[in-house]
């Protein structure tokens, strides 16, 4: 499989997308009261369609290899739209088709790689912006709605529909992207709802028409009929972005030098510990602001300016918001006690000094990014010699149906322990069927071959 930044690539394929709209078939068996409810879920679904689709756009950005295809949402009477950046970053014009067929040109306001966000504005009369939702609020199972324009070939400028379900949440960026995709980490929202090339930018709906994300990557795997697709969800955060992209602001970050984990991968606490929130440094940038106010890899870190940390994903958005200068009251847990609040100071953020890999080098094995790990971290843990720290994890691969996260310590393969810095490569390598891994938090991990 697959994922794909949506180029709108032309070929005879695109021709034969399927546009689905799934709606609930009631059984002809079915009693007068099931029937009722399948017919209450099959309105609530259209109704949802029918109130989003005059929001929806379709974008033809054209660039000087052609032309691509994207979708984006009305937010604004005055002719904002919401998109993803890789639908229109680069385009030498950009024309949009609104769903009652009018074609008009756009503007870019404003654009984000790091949320693949972008904003434009076109210039017409009588748009209806869609509804805001929250996806702070999405669970895992919630019914969704996603609409857009798979590889821009529809009879109309009608937009096509998916139903699905919120599969997870929290998915960082799928690694098939590469070094040119963005720099998301861990907030994406991955649907069961089936989306194509061309639906990139398009909105996700909840039941109320209520814009909940944008989707952001689609996924090809026509040999086993599966279909994932990630999306930006439109969190209090995200919002943020948007309103500011809107006003033609650029986004800067904070960043404090470091690359985080989820604390509960760390290894093994203490009872009382064991379910504690937080997150743990794996990465330290010599001379940056955490490394000046004295952080460690292997640290932990439970609250800044007085609010808990509930995950890595939490700080790295709270970090993120704060202005360059500002200082940050960073506590943190190191050798099973706290330490006195730690003054740091927040810097600019530059994505070209940060690593895609938070521990060397490492290797790549079944959709996980495996580093040794730093002599300071594995002496805190006492872990054996040739311990291995999982730095990344790629969406839909063997690695993470494995349950294996950021931040986890793999101390055995197969049964053996890894006792040398040179025993993890062969154990890994020699591997050809299903592995079990143990972990320094005492779990294990089967991990498939397929």
């Amino acid at each position: 499989m697959s994922f794909l930044h949506d180029a709108g690539r032309s070929g005879l394929a695109r021709f034969f997308v399927l546009v689905c709209i799934t709606i609930s078939v009631r059984p002809r068996s079915a009693g007068a009261e099931g029937g009722a409810s399948a017919r209450g879920g099959d309105a609530a679904v259209v109704a949802a369609i029918e109130a989003i689709s005059p929001s929806v756009v379709r974008i033809e950005a054209i660039r000087g290899g052609g032309v691509s295809n994207g979708c984006g949402t009305i937010i604004d009477g005055a002719g904002l739209a919401l998109t993803c950046q890789h639908v229109v970053a680069g385009a030498r014009q950009i024309d949009i088709i609104l769903s009652d067929g009018r074609r008009a040109r756009a503007e870019l306001v404003g654009g984000d790689a790091r949320s693949d966000l972008a904003v434009i504005r076109v210039a017409v009369s009588g748009l209806k912006p869609a509804a805001w939702g929250d996806a702070d609020g999405l669970l895992r199972g919630r019914m969704v709605i996603a609409l857009g324009s798979p590889a821009g070939v529809v009879a109309s400028s009608q937009p096509s529909a998916a139903v699905g379900f919120v599969a997870a949440i929290g998915r960082p960026e799928p690694s098939a992207f590469g070094a040119d995709g963005s720099e998301q980490r861990g907030v994406l929202v991955q649907t069961s709802a089936l989306v194509r090339r061309g639906d990139s930018g398009g909105p996700l709906i909840d039941l109320e028409a209520r814009l909940v994300g944008v989707v952001s990557a689609v996924a090809s795997d026509s040999e086993r009929g599966l279909a994932p697709a990630m999306a930006t969800p439109m969190t209090a955060a995200m919002r943020r972005i948007v309103e500011r992209l809107g006003r033609g602001e650029k986004i800067e970050r904070g960043d404090i030098g470091i690359r985080i984990g989820p604390a509960r991968a760390a290894g093994p606490r203490p009872p009382s510990q064991i379910d504690e929130a937080g997150a743990i440094v794996v990465w330290v940038d010599p001379g940056g602001p955490a490394d000046q106010a004295g952080l460690h890899v292997g640290d932990v870190i439970v609250r800044v300016d007085g609010h808990s940390v509930g995950s890595a994903d939490g700080l790295e958005e709270q970090v993120s918001e704060a202005e360059a200068g500002s200082r940050l009251a960073v506590v943190v847990r190191r050798d099973g006690g706290e330490l006195p609040p730690l003054s740091v100071v927040t810097r600019r953020e530059s994505l070209s000094s940060r690593p895609r890999t938070t521990l060397g080098e490492g290797r790549e094995w079944r959709g996980a990014r495996l580093s040794p790990m730093p002599d300071s971290l594995r002496r805190q843990m006492a872990a054996p010699a040739g311990s291995l720290m999982v730095v990344r994890v790629a969406s839909d691969s063997a690695a993470a149906r494995a349950g294996l996260e950021p931040g986890s310590v793999i101390v055995r393969v197969a049964g053996r322990t890894l006792d040398t810095i040179e025993s993890g490569g062969p154990l890994l390598d020699d591997a050809s069927g299903d592995v079990m891994l143990g972990l320094a938090s005492g779990g294990t991990k089967l991990v498939r071959a397929k």
